[in-house]
């Protein structure tokens, strides 16, 4: 039995959906966003060679032998590699996702004579009613396109699955050789082009028989024979009537097989054609020919399927879920057709059942139902279709699609769906659509409105007719045994007199069928107040059920249009602020204010009022701010801002948490976790820092910073600061391209500049596929290939170096080998920015897909300026995280920070490198110092830990002062150190300091003496 073993026939299948289903997104390959076809269908190309030798006419093709496109000219004048080619017995073209057809199949040259009428025929429909198709006829003098001038059928669009024939009547005015051709001509973008049965034949004299009448009838059980029934004409071409008639030939294939002699113009004969044993099953093409006398009449044709033909559809689909079981059940009608509608026996079919993701269920059936357990847990909404087969194939052009049906585990409460940035973040579907358009947008014109919620989503419905109608259903949702007062909330956008109709309904069955909602709540949108209101449905009569509810629009005016936003489920208590959004930006610059915005909203019955918001850097408070009341069912939106230091973490993770003593569900009172890169500068930091503990304080010195000589400090670029998708510069760095072509995108992901002429691009992830992701932060650099064959040359050049040797890093990857590896070079200038003051260093291919490979490269003495190169783009090549020392600006130093700690201990910036920190208590503490310039200011110093003991003297009177750091001894006089054995193990024959291994010993100072301990 032959199966859709074709990935790309199924998914030509499904796009011809009736349903909408809403779902998470899923995982997609990366590919250029063009079509190709597979090698094995290559078959003809713009060189294609036919035979010379004239057609005899009559002439049919019907293109049931795959070679029969040999004897034809085929024509690329598009030269985009894809042209007319067989497939299942037919003609087909698919579509340039870039260029619009321009593709001719042309037969062998046929002689016509001056003054004769000759009929063209052929066949063609479109693939899929969701793209149109293009299609032209024509004559011509020689078998290339441009001498195909004499139009026969003008471009015409197609939408209709089925075939239609187009025949056409033309009379030479001059006798000669000519071709005649089909020109797909579809625009870009479309699907296939199909066309069948070519049929050319010179036309009776108006005297001749008219046509007559045939049809037929294939065997029931599919044995190569078939019955026809001819009707005789009973006029001539003119309308005349007929005296008579010689005889009616039934030919198949151009061969007699039945006469009928002397037949009665006007009566209906029978006969049988049986064909050989062996015989190919096929469609044959039959005809019947009406003599009177020697003059043969108009002919009548048709098509006959001999043996098991394709079958028809399946009809009346169903889904069902099985009570939670986890096991959907389809059921459905089964075929009593073959494709063409001619009975069928039912035996001869089996059927396949599909998912809408391609999913099979289970093929090789021969009763009308199927039962499969899926494994989903995320709940996603399925439709199923029933495709019949037989030992012929797959139809894959007429099958019949289930209900709607939602699977995997229903959500809990709460529950809220807001179309969020015009999208669905559950699942939803749209049951059936009567007359009008539901979508997910930002702004809706016709109603003046923008989203409830500020979000940047709301759901429309406009009406198409006087009678619209339409029912969304959300996924299935659990309202607990336990829950108090569940609810539904939504809001609805009303305009002045809008007649619309808006009602909620309950389905509670186990198997959710539409015929089980329950309308539970209407309202009318006129008697709303103008702009958004909101409507609460209890639903206590639910608690402990699963339930499915929907919105079912009703709209009795055309053109009228009703909004709803903020679709919520949920047990609505007392008391209950919830973190509705917050949002920050992922990189702050250190002493720059990174601000927090926050929407809290009540969805408790009470007001709240007495609350704070806090906000926490890796685990700690760092800023908290009272908050205003917010009446029940209300919002309120705040700011909190955090200011972090140099001496923050590079990364570090922040969250809010709403504190209120009432709140009856604290659980939704905390936002989402920001990762948030924190940037330092490059310039000069201070050196040698250290630490000394002396009398009551800790003394500071450090290396001054000498601009004169000093060098920036290396910098990682992760093009985290510019604007997304730019493509003219980032910052300081250049960008040169010198190929200058457009550019491919990549198959489903629409950008701005996609496709543009550009070097690179600051490419955002946010939004896509993780395979799109930076190697850190969001955003990177990227080279996208050429399009029209030519070969990529894009520059990206460094802002100024510090001319000194140095060891360059960075990250690259490709989006995908699957074109061949990405190259890249490195280049480096000792002067200017022009692609010809570079000279290579460093190149390879080796840059893995999807993954980030770092790679590193020294540049030598004197250079100004690196270069990156990419060449000869397969597709996408990516870079990030570049690390290097660049040039050092103007400066002016200002002074210097000290913090201890972690925190600053000086208000101003000191002029002198050295700073005294007095101590009042014994203890350990940890120094940095930052250099301060009118740029900024710089990354802190290497860090140093002094450890201060304030130690009392034993003896007489307070004085030497001893004091310890660490295993250093230092003394205002001279002293020896003995262990507690009274062994003597260091001197000092002047004040100084003395440092020996860690333990306690015996410091000795005149006649003072201290225990100590060096650690």
């Amino acid at each position: 039995m032959t199966r859709l073993h074709s990935a790309a026939a199924l998914a030509a299948a499904l796009l011809m959906p009736a349903h909408m289903a809403a779902q998470p997104p899923a995982p997609m390959p990366v590919t250029r966003s063009t079509t190709s076809l597979p090698d094995a269908v290559r078959q003809q190309t713009s060189g294609s060679k036919a035979p010379s030798a004239p057609l005899a006419l009559p002439y049919t093709e019907t293109f049931s032998d795959p070679a029969a496109l040999g004897s034809f000219y085929v024509r690329d004048a598009n030269f985009d590699g894809t042209t007319w080619q067989v497939a299942a017995e037919q003609l087909r073209i698919q579509a340039n996702n870039a260029k619009a057809m321009n593709d001719w199949v042309i037969t062998a040259p046929i002689n016509l004579d001056a003054g004769k009428e000759y009929e063209f025929s052929f066949d063609a429909r479109a693939h899929s009613s969701y793209y149109a198709e293009k299609i032209r006829a024509a004559l011509g003098s020689a078998p290339e396109a441009s001498e195909m001038t004499v139009t026969l059928l003008p471009e015409t669009t197609l939408t209709e699955t089925d075939y239609h024939t187009f025949a056409m009547k033309y009379t030479p005015a001059v006798s000669g050789t000519y071709y005649f051709g089909l020109h797909g001509c579809s625009d870009a973008g479309s699907f296939y082009l199909w066309a069948d049965n070519i049929r050319i034949s010179a036309t009776a004299p108006p005297t001749a028989p008219a046509e007559p009448t045939l049809s037929g009838l294939p065997d029931y059980d599919r044995r190569l024979q078939a019955e026809f029934t001819i009707v005789a004409p009973d006029s001539d071409i003119d309308g005349n009537p007929l005296d008579g008639l010689t005889k009616i030939v039934l030919m198949r294939e151009g061969t007699p097989v039945h006469t009928i002699d002397n037949p009665e113009p006007g009566q209906a004969y029978t006969c049988d054609d049986t064909l050989p044993p062996g015989s190919e099953e096929r469609y044959y093409s039959y005809s019947a020919i009406p003599y009177n006398g020697a003059t043969a009449g108009r002919e009548a044709t048709m098509q006959m399927f001999m043996g098991v033909n394709l079958p028809g559809p399946a009809k009346n689909a169903r889904a069902l879920e099985d009570n939670n079981s986890g096991y959907i059940v389809v059921t459905w009608d089964k075929a009593d057709t073959d494709i063409d509608g001619y009975p069928m026996n039912p035996s001869l079919i089996h059927y396949v059942v599909y998912s809408n993701n391609g999913e099979l269920l289970d093929e090789d059936i021969t009763d009308n139902f199927c039962a499969a357990q899926y494994l989903t847990l995320t709940q996603r909404y399925h439709f199923y279709i029933v495709m019949s087969e037989t030992s012929a194939g797959l139809n894959d052009r007429d099958f019949p699609q289930s209900n709607m049906v939602a699977l995997g585990t229903p959500y809990t409460l709460p529950f809220a769906e807001s179309f969020a940035d015009g999208k669905l973040s559950t699942a939803f579907a749209i049951e059936y659509n009567e007359g009008g358009r539901l979508e997910q947008t930002a702004k809706a014109e016709a109603l003046g409105a923008t989203p409830a919620d500020d979000d940047n989503g709301m759901l429309v419905y406009t009406s198409g007719t006087d009678s619209s109608a339409a029912l969304l259903m959300a996924g299935k949702i659990s309202i607990g045994e336990d829950a108090v007062n569940p609810v539904l909330t939504y809001q609805y956008f009303k305009t002045a007199d809008s007649p619309d109709r808006i009602t909620v309904a309950i389905n509670e069955s186990p198997y959710f069928d539409m015929e089980n909602f329950e309308d539970v709540h209407t309202v009318s949108v006129a008697d709303g107040t103008d702009g958004w209101n909101r409507v609460t449905v209890p639903l206590t009569d639910y608690k402990g059920t699963v339930i499915k509810p929907a919105f079912r629009f009703i709209q009795p005016l055309k053109g009228s249009a009703v909004a709803i936003d903020d679709i919520r489920l949920f047990d609505q208590l007392d008391h209950n602020l919830k973190v509705r959004s917050a949002s920050a930006s992922h990189k702050v610059y250190a002493n720059n204010p990174l601000v927090f915005d926050i929407d809290i909203e009540n969805i408790g019955a009470m007001e709240a009022d007495g609350y704070t918001l806090s906000l926490l850097c890796d685990g700690q408070t760092v800023a908290s701010v009272p908050g205003n009341a917010i009446t029940s069912g209300s919002r309120a939106a705040m700011k909190i801002t955090h200011i972090p230091s140099v001496l923050a973490p590079a990364q570090s993770k922040y969250h809010m948490t709403v504190d209120y003593a009432p709140d009856m569900d604290p659980g939704d009172n905390t936002s989402r976790q920001f990762d948030v890169i924190t940037g330092t500068t490059p310039l000069p930091r201070a050196v040698e820092l250290s630490a000394t503990p002396s009398d009551g304080a800790i003394s500071l010195t450090w290396l001054p910073v000498d601009l004169a000589t000093a060098t920036c400090e290396v910098f990682t670029e992760d093009f985290e600061d510019y604007t997304p998708f730019e493509i003219d510069n980032a910052g300081d760095w250049t960008f040169r391209d010198l190929d200058g072509a457009a550019t491919w995108g990549i198959s489903g992901m629409d950008f701005p500049n996609e496709q543009n002429p550009m070097a690179f691009i600051v490419f955002n992830t946010t939004g896509y596929h993780s395979a799109m992701d930076a190697s850190s932060g969001l955003q990177y650099l990227a080279a996208m290939s050429s399009r029209g064959g030519v070969s990529s040359d894009d520059w990206l050049i460094s802002p100024p170096l510090c001319g000194n040797g140095q060891e360059i890093s960075f990250y690259v990857s490709s989006q995908s080998t699957s074109y061949g590896n990405e190259r890249f070079q490195v280049l480096t200038s000792r002067s200017g920015t022009a692609t010809t003051d570079f000279t290579p260093v460093y190149s390879t291919d080796k840059v893995p897909a999807i993954e980030w490979a770092r790679h590193t490269c020294t540049l030598p003495d004197g250079t100004r300026h690196f270069a990156i190169r990419s060449y000869d783009t397969n597709l996408m090549f990516r870079i990030d995280d570049i690390s290097f020392i660049p040039a050092l600006p103007e400066l002016r130093l200002l002074g210097y920070n000290v913090y201890r700690d972690g925190e600053r201990i000086t208000s101003l910036p000191l002029t002198q490198p050295s700073y005294t920190d007095p101590q009042e208590s014994d203890g350990s503490h940890t120094y940095c110092v930052t250099a301060v310039y009118d740029k900024g200011e710089s990354r802190p110093s290497d860090a140093v830990t002094a450890d201060y003991t304030a130690l009392s003297a034993i003896g007489l009177d307070d004085t030497p002062q001893i004091a310890v750091n660490g295993t250093t001894v230092n003394c205002s006089a001279p002293f020896e150190i003995h262990d507690l054995m009274g062994r003597l193990r260091a001197v000092s024959p002047s004040p100084g300091s003395l440092s020996l291994p860690a333990g306690i010993y015996l410091v000795k100072a005149g006649a003072h003496t201290a225990k100590v301990l060096l650690r």
